[in-house]
């Protein structure tokens, strides 16, 4: 693997511009929060946000986790998409 060398820091490019966080989920259009100990910010949608299911059963299915074989990320969409 390579791993790439940073040379400098450049702060002010010409066509640049400040970057605008998401206040809302761009996939359930739940709120957006960071955490003042964190870095990320998250939908605060757990329940509901197919995103955010999605993930968490794909963890749970993981080679790390449950090691499911079989039921990988494509699969789970599409249950998510059949509401179950």
């Amino acid at each position: 693997d390579v791993i790439p060398q940073v040379i400098s820091v450049v702060k002010h490019a010409e066509n640049s511009h400040p970057f605008i966080f998401p206040t809302t989920c761009p996939v359930c259009g739940g709120e957006v929060i960071k955490d003042e100990k964190l870095v990320a910010r998250r939908c605060v949608n757990t329940i509901s946000c197919p995103a955010q299911i999605i993930g968490g059963l794909s963890h749970f299915v993981s080679r790390k986790a449950f090691d499911i074989s079989g039921l990988g990320e494509k699969l789970i969409e599409k249950f998510t998409e059949l509401e179950y």
